[in-house]
C-alpha cells in the first residue's frame, strides 16, 4: 500500500503558524503517492535511490537531486530504497518578505520561477543538481533551519527567516543544470527574472527585451514558445499571484494591495483579478478561495 495521501495543507505541520516554514529530514522506501499541496516546497535528495515523479515527468534520484515544488504541482515518489531527503515547506511570501529580497540573487529566477513551471514537460532536461561540496553545505543549512524549528517557541523568527533565506540563496547560487540551459531557456530566464524584481513598477515590453539582450520581436516568440503567453501577460499573471499572496496572508487592504503589486488603478486590478480568480478581491480573503 502506497504511503501518503493526496493533498497535504499548511495547518498540519507545527511551525507552519508561527515561520510559515516547516522543514523535515526523511527517509522513504516503496512508493509515496503523487499529492499536491497549499505550500511551496524544497527537495534536496540526500542518498539512496528512487524516482521522483514530477507531474507528467519521472526523474531517477541521485545524491545532491534539487527540485522546487509549486504547491498545485502533483509530485510523489516510486521505487524508492533508503531514500534520505530533506523537505523545506514554506509559503511563497517569504521569499519576497523581510530583509534580503531574494530576487537579486542570480540563480533565483530559474531556480525558484521557471524551473518549477516547466520540470514536470516530459521534454524537460534542465534537472537540478548540486556538487558533492554544495550538497553537504546545503545539508549542513539544513540541518540548523531544522534544529532552530525544533527548538523554537515563537522567539526564533529571526533566526529562522534567517536559515531559510540563507538555504534559498545557497541553492540558487550554487545549483547546476544536467544539460546546459538552451539560449531560449536563457532568454527567458533572463527575463522573468527582470519581471519578477521590477513587477511593482510601470515596466515596458522594450526594457525586458534590453535586459534579455534580444529584440522585442524575438522576446515575445521566446514566451509563446515556452509559456504560452506574451511578456506582459507573464507580468500580469505574476501580479495576480503575488496580490492572491498577500490577500490570504496580510490585514493590508485592496488599494494597498494593488500598489504593492504594480496596479496603479485599483479599480483596473479589481476586474482582472475577479476575471483571474472568479470574484472580487475583497471576497478572495480566504485561502479556500482562490
Amino acid at each position: 500500500m502506497p504511503a501518503g495521501k493526496s493533498q497535504y495543507r499548511k495547518g498540519e505541520y507545527p511551525t507552519f503558524e508561527d515561520y510559515s516554514i516547516y522543514a523535515q529530514r526523511v527517509v522513504l522506501n516503496g512508493e509515496f503517492v503523487q499529492h499536491s499541496h497549499d505550500f511551496d516546497e524544497i527537495v534536496l535528495i540526500l542518498s539512496g535511490t528512487g524516482e521522483h515523479l514530477v507531474g507528467q515527468r519521472v526523474y531517477s534520484l541521485k545524491r545532491g537531486d534539487v527540485f522546487v515544488i509549486k504547491g498545485e504541482t502533483r509530485h510523489g515518489f516510486r521505487g524508492a530504497e533508503n531514500l534520505e531527503l530533506v523537505n523545506v515547506m514554506y509559503d511563497p511570501r517569504i521569499l519576497l518578505s523581510g530583509e534580503g529580497d531574494l530576487r537579486a540573487v542570480a540563480g533565483f529566477a530559474y531556480l525558484f520561477l521557471v524551473q518549477p513551471a516547466i520540470a514536470q514537460q516530459e521534454e524537460y532536461p534542465y534537472a537540478v543538481f548540486l556538487d558533492e561540496d554544495a550538497t553537504e553545505t546545503a545539508s549542513t543549512l539544513c540541518g540548523f533551519l531544522i534544529r532552530q524549528l525544533e527548538d523554537c517557541a515563537g522567539q526564533y523568527q529571526v533566526a529562522v527567516q534567517y536559515g531559510f533565506k540563507t538555504l534559498a540563496a545557497y541553492l540558487a547560487n550554487h545549483y547546476r543544470t544536467r544539460e546546459d540551459l538552451s539560449e531560449k531557456l536563457g532568454i527567458f530566464t533572463r527575463a522573468v527574472q527582470y519581471l519578477q524584481y521590477n513587477a511593482a513598477r510601470p515596466i515596458k515590453l522594450q526594457e525586458v527585451a534590453e535586459a534579455a539582450a534580444v529584440s522585442q520581436r524575438h522576446l515575445e516568440r521566446v514566451f509563446f514558445e515556452v509559456c504560452g503567453l506574451s511578456p506582459m501577460a507573464y507580468l500580469l499573471e505574476l501580479r495576480l499571484r503575488h496580490a492572491s499572496l498577500l490577500l490570504r496572508g496580510t490585514s493590508k487592504t485592496v488599494a494597498e494591495i494593488a500598489g504593492e503589486c504594480g496596479f496603479e488603478d485599483p479599480s483596473y486590478f479589481a476586474r482582472v483579478f475577479k476575471r483571474k480568480y472568479g470574484a472580487p478581491p475583497n471576497q478572495c480573503r480566504n485561502a479556500k478561495a482562490l
